[in-house]
Formats: C-alpha cells, structure tokens, sequence
C-alpha cells in the first residue's frame, strides 16, 4: 500500500534520519536476538572500564587512605589509625552451581515468638535477648507525673530503635530468593557460616518481588478482630489536607473488608484463598521493574530445582581433598572469596574448614545456634502459622506463606491478591502488604493465633495504575510510599494520618525507606540522592547526592556509570549503607555529635532554617509535644565527607542489604584452639557485632579489575559474573 501524497514530501526529507534510525534499530534487534553476541560485546566493554578503573585505584591520593578494604577519607585532626570500618568477611555465589539464577531478594529469619502446647508464650531466649543496650519495654506507673513522663521517654526510646531491636533479635539464618526463566528459588543460608548452603527449593512459577520474615503471636500483639472486622471499615474522602499528587481523594484512606473464599485444593495439597469476586486489575504499564536481564539458557545449560538440589547435597557430600579437587575440575564447586578478615584469620591457622566443622553439631547440617532456638518449637505444629512464617510476595498476585521453623519447603498457605505484591511489613500482630493497583491489605491473627482465614482488610490510597512500592514503620506508625508522596497510616485503627510530597516530581517514586532516630532516610528510583525527612513533624531537614563520590572513586571515565542510582538502602549500628546502581557501596557514619544539633524553641518555630545544598545540615525547632523529642533525640544527619566508599563491591547494581547478628566468634585470637572455645558460646563481655550482607548480580575488587577467570563450558559464565553475597562484620 503506497503512502498518502502529504507524506510523501516529508518521507523524502527525513529519509537520512529515517535511515539512520532502521540501522540503530536493527543494531539493537541484533543485539536482542543474539545474545551470545550483546553479552560479549558488554563483557568487552566492562573489562576495557574495569581497567581504567584499576589504574585510577592505584593512584595515590593524599585525602584517602586504603583501611580493610574501604577507601576511607583523612579526617584532619584524626589519626587515620583511630578510624573504624566495618571489616570485610568473605564473598560467595549465591548458588554455585546454576549461572542463570539472578538475586532479587532477601530477608533474615525471625525464630522468636507463638506458644506451648499449654498457651504459654514463647520467650525469646536468643544470645542477645538480654544485652543491656538493647532498652525493653516496661508498664506505665500512673502514681507519679514523674513516672508517666520516664515511662514515656522510655517507650519513646524503644520506639525509636524498632528497626535495629529487631535485627539484633533476629536470627542469622537468611532466604534468598532469586529468578530463573520466570521461576523463583529460595537459598536458606547462614550469615556467620556462608560456606555451606542449607536448603534450596522452588518457591513459585513467577518472580518473587518481595520476603519478609514474621514472628509467631506475641504478647505485645494487637488483640484480635477477627470477629469484629467491620470496625475498621470506613469511607475515603476525610483527608482534607492532600498533595495534589493524589488524585480520587473521595476514595483515599477508605477500608474495606476482603472475604476470602478457600478453593478446593490441587495437587500439591496447599490451601489457597483467594478474594470472592477477584478480577484483574485495569491494563497498564507497571511503574515498578522486575528481574529484566534473566539471563537466557537454553535445555542443555538450564538445570531443574531437583538438579541444583541434588548438587547442591552432592557438594556438601564431598569431604576428602581429592573428590573436593575432582568436583572442582569439573565446575561444579566454584572458588569462594576470602576477605580481609578471614585472610587474616588463615594467617593464623583457622580455616573455613575449622571454622565449619566447629560450627555445626554430629546431627544435621544446621549450625548448632540455630538448632538451639529452633528446639523450642519441636512438637507444636497444630497451629503453624501461630508460629514464626516467612511470607514472600510474586508478580503473579500471589502470597505464599511458610514455616520458619520446620519443612521450609512446604507452602502453608497460598493467597491470590488483587495486584502483585511489592513489600510485605509485619507490626504488632499484623501483615501489610503492599500492592501494585495503589491499596495495602492487612491481615489479622485470629483467636486461636493463627492467621485469619475469614480475610482482611484492604485500605487504598491511590490510583489501580501505581503502585505502593514499599513500607517501613517509623515510631508507631506506618509509613507507606506510593508514587512521589509518603502516607503516614495509624497501624492499630487503619486512619491515614498525614500525607506529604517527598520529591516535588509526581513521577520521582519513593523506592526505600530507612529510620533512624527522629529522621528516616528516604531515596528516589532512577536518582543518585538521598532526601532526610523528620520522623515526627516530617520536615525536609537534608540532601545528599552520592554521585560526586562514586565518580571520585570510579574516575572520571564514563563508559557505562551512568546509572548511579540508589538501589539498596540500610542504616544500622549509626551508619548508613548505600548502593548503587553501578555495583558500588558506601557506607557512612552518622556520628553521635549530631544529637547537640537538636535544639527545643517553640517561640522561633518559623524561623527554621533552609536546607543550604546537598551535605548541608540544618537545626530543627519544634514543639516537643507534636515532635515527640526527647532527651536522647537524634538526627541522623550524613556528612558524606566521611563517607568510606568499598573496593569489595557487585558488577551490576545492589539488590539488598541484610543486617543480622553475628556469633561471638573471636578469630583473631593468638591460636585455633582459643578461638574454637568462643565459637557457639556467647560471652557478654566480648563486644557483639553485626553482620551486614549485601545482594547482587557478579562480584569485583576495584582494586583488581575484572581478573581473568576460567569460564565453566557448562554455562559459559565466569564464577564471579554470577549473583554473590558479600558479607562484613560490624562493631556495635
């Protein structure tokens, strides 16, 4: 068919450009097809910018000094000796034995709360339950003003360190869940034994986006409303006070109660629910990203669950140093990576070998601190979900519970949702997930403890075509972030209570968000900085931009770190840990000196000052009722002339940053023997440290470049372009 006459003429005068366009395009379908080639191409490409990368690490710099693998800046008056980086442990695939699985996500193991076979709740009895840094809460005393005023100080100062309890508190055991061809796997592992991998298992046929980890019934649980769900239901329309970014505000903040109908069950005997009336949502272009670059495998280098599972115990099988030799000639043991702690540790005679063999007892695999806590809940499957459960969320619109305790493997519960399911937050009793058609579902526990079959409670806060891309409980109240804007909701009576922009572009999405005493570090997709908003009055109080520094420690090259986006976000032990999309990560220290910048004056409360450019601080002044400040207030501003940027980093973006606690194991003690004696037997007086683990796709040393490893014939891959885990050990 001839085009009409009027376009003729305009054919002819863009014929060049048209041209120029078909050749792009068809360079970009080769690129799509042949994946043999792009894939070359960009190794090419990287290996030729991890060179540049190299020379400019082996410049001397006269600001920076090199200390345990972190090039950390020369603080004038300081002595370089005194400063304190978390120190590098080891580096491992995150399953050596299939290239195509990608890293996506990750969550420690909660092993503490449900009940005794006589109702008695279960205590949480792990090794840092009884720290006397960590502030427990007590009852109000109603004698005394003094006494409520101390009372709510103390819970205030519990509050505001939820977030680091709960990794202290929480186990060392991680699942790590990963894609492959649209199937998810999870690996079951421990922080302080990466060595070994405990379990894998097929978790669903589509990407899991999202696990969380949640405890069994506490006592400090909300109560149940199970039977009494309609007091929550409500109409939308009573926030008078919104950002014109959300749009359907008669319907904003309304709650409706789901009831969830059982479907007969199929052939895997898992009891699925699902909504009464479920339809899909409107069709759209989803505002989040999943696992795009699955690398494509064909059937012969593509390997069932059943496979990598039988490898994985063939693996762990090997004992004697010719099969171990054997194994790894033929690809199926890759090299894992010792860093500088362990490097030392090797030194001096303590191995990884000693160090495992010590660790686990003559039963099973399972590292004895770990068979400790879960010893408690032998004989109490009655009621599974009343007990700790791992909740992962899917791209299919699914939730798939499972115990933490006991047969990982088997789904407990399955529930198809009205969206994919993008975060999933546990608080107090309840499970808030959020969804991608802009509503967050809760579920209840009911009376017997369990999770409510009869349904939940669904609020909604924006429009079915955007999402609700992540959740965080700041003081005692949740914090959901859905396109530009944060929606603060009461948790206990499901009332929305402020909404404000947190970036003035209504297509800048929220992506994570980090508390830390009274202020929650907040970044944007697709944008290098990070924004710090108080926790109480949500005042703007700093900017930061990570881009001049990941450009100082990279060069000025700029062959393919134009991503400098923020993708993984953490703050512990006072630091705050950045990744970016490039593989980098910084940590910084949010030093203790920022608490006397925290000053009270109601009278010039409009007198407070602008944020003066990124880095800049500011002070804060308030009302102490409505701020909720408090002797140990803390603002945890970030001075990023300080910040420690890592040469031990990931070749693609950082998916995630885990914080769990570390087992008091003291290898740099003078001899093996010594340090054996510590391993499994947690001493009070010896410092503890936290373990900080970090997810993505490949691993590199800056300092190296992109050492030329020998690439496995079975998936022609290099061991160190695979998904990784790098592990530090933090001081507290």
């Amino acid at each position: 068919m001839h085009e009409p006459p009027h376009n003729s003429n305009r054919r002819r005068k863009t014929g060049g450009n048209e041209r120029d366009a078909l050749r792009l395009s068809s360079a970009k379908t080769i690129d799509f097809l042949d994946t043999d080639y792009s894939s070359e191409r960009r190794a090419a490409k990287r290996r030729q910018q991890y060179k540049i990368v190299k020379e400019h690490m082996n410049r001397e710099e006269n600001d920076r000094f090199h200390s345990y693998g972190w090039s950390v800046p020369a603080i004038f008056g300081e002595p370089n000796e005194n400063t304190v980086v978390p120190v590098p442990v080891f580096c491992r695939p995150l399953i050596d034995l299939d290239s195509s699985l990608k890293i996506w996500c990750s969550s420690s193991v909660t092993l503490r709360g449900g009940k005794t076979l006589n109702g008695k709740y279960i205590d949480d009895d792990s090794i840092f339950s009884s720290d006397p840094r960590i502030p427990t809460r007590s009852t109000p005393l109603l004698e005394k003003s003094v006494d409520q005023l101390d009372f709510k100080f103390k819970e205030t100062a519990v509050n505001e360190r939820e977030a680091e309890i709960f990794a202290w508190k929480s186990s060392s055991l991680l699942w790590v869940c990963s894609s492959n061809q649209g199937h998810s796997h999870v690996v079951i592992l421990d922080a302080n034994n990466p060595n070994s991998v405990i379990d894998t298992f097929q978790a669903c046929s589509a990407h899991v986006l999202c696990v969380s980890s949640v405890p069994g019934i506490q006592e400090s649980d909300y109560p149940s409303e199970d039977t009494n769900w309609k007091k929550f239901c409500r109409g939308g329309g009573y926030m008078k006070d919104l950002p014109p970014d959300i749009s359907e505000q008669e319907q904003f903040g309304a709650v409706q109660w789901i009831e969830l109908r059982k479907l007969d069950s199929d052939e895997d005997t898992t009891s699925t629910y699902c909504g009464p009336d479920q339809k899909p949502s409107p069709q759209r272009s989803r505002d989040f990203s999943v696992c795009e670059q699955v690398a494509a495998s064909t059937s012969e280098n593509s390997q069932g669950l059943n496979e990598v599972t039988e490898l994985v115990k063939m693996v762990n099988e090997v004992k004697d140093g010719s099969e171990t030799k054997k194994a790894e000639n033929n690809g199926i043991v890759k090299k894992y990576i010792l860093l500088e702690k362990l490097k030392e540790a090797a030194d001096k005679g303590i191995t990884l070998d000693t160090l495992e063999h010590r660790e686990k007892d003559d039963v099973g695999t399972l590292p004895v601190h770990i068979k400790n806590r879960l010893s408690k809940y032998e004989d109490l499957s009655d009621n599974m979900t009343a007990l700790p459960t791992m909740w992962m969320g899917s791209q299919n619109d699914y939730i798939f519970v499972h115990s933490s305790v006991s047969k990982w493997r088997k789904c407990l519960r399955r529930i198809k949702m009205s969206d994919a399911v993008l975060s999933i937050l546990h608080y107090k009793g309840r499970v808030f997930s959020a969804l991608a058609n802009g509503s967050i579902a809760v579920f209840h526990r009911d009376a017997n403890g369990g999770w409510s079959e009869a349904g939940y409670h669904l609020i909604t806060v924006g429009r079915a075509t955007s999402s609700v891309r992540s959740l965080s409980i700041v003081g005692d109240l949740l914090w959901a972030a859905y396109r530009n804007c944060i929606i603060v909701i009461d948790p206990k009576e499901l009332i929305v209570k402020k909404v404000f922009a947190a970036h003035p572009r209504r297509d800048s999405q929220v992506r994570h968000m980090q508390w830390v005493g009274d202020g929650v570090w907040i970044s944007i997709r697709l944008d290098s900085t990070l924004r710090l908003y108080h926790a109480y009055n949500y005042e703007h109080l700093q900017d930061i931009d990570t881009e001049p520094y990941v450009t100082k420690m990279l060069g000025t090259n700029n062959l393919d770190y134009s991503y400098l986006r923020i993708t993984a976000l953490l703050a512990i032990c006072r630091r705050l840990w950045i990744g970016t999309g490039t593989g980098v990560i910084i940590s910084v220290p949010l030093p203790e000196s920022n608490e006397n910048r925290v000053e009270t004056n109601v009278e010039t409360h409009s007198h407070i000052e602008n944020v003066r450019g990124p880095g800049g601080l500011i002070r804060v002044y308030g009302d102490v009722a409505n701020e909720k400040l408090t002797p140990g207030s803390f603002i945890p501003y970030c001075d990023m002339s300080r910040a420690q940027l890592s040469f031990h980093g990931h070749k693609d973006s950082v998916k995630f940053f885990l914080a769990v606690p570390g087992v008091n194991t003291d290898i740099s003690l003078p001899t093996p023997a010594e340090s054996l004696d510590y391993i499994g037997k947690p001493d009070k007086s010896v410092a503890l440290k936290m373990l900080v683990v970090s997810g993505g796709d490949g691993y590199i040393d800056f300092r190296m470049g992109e050492e030329e490893d020998v690439i496995d014939l079975a998936n022609a891959m290099r061991a160190r372009d695979m998904s990784h885990l790098i592990v530090w050990e933090v001081s507290s």
